[in-house]
């Protein structure tokens, strides 16, 4: 094998690695965004106590 057939080999797989590292950022991603839409409908279900009442000190 040439040096050239070694170099576009060693390229595609660095293109497969980049597209696995993408799709694993982007799963990983999306997953944190679920998890931070989740907490949010949790806190906005909670009853607001700043404006109700005072903190109980």
């Amino acid at each position: 094998m040439n040096t050239y057939e070694e170099n576009l080999q060693y390229e595609e797989k660095m293109d497969r690695i980049s597209e696995e590292l993408e799709e694993m950022v982007l799963d990983t991603m999306i997953a944190v965004l679920k998890k931070i839409r989740e907490r949010n409908f949790d806190f906005s279900r909670l009853p607001n106590q700043t404006q109700s009442e005072p903190f109980p000190f």
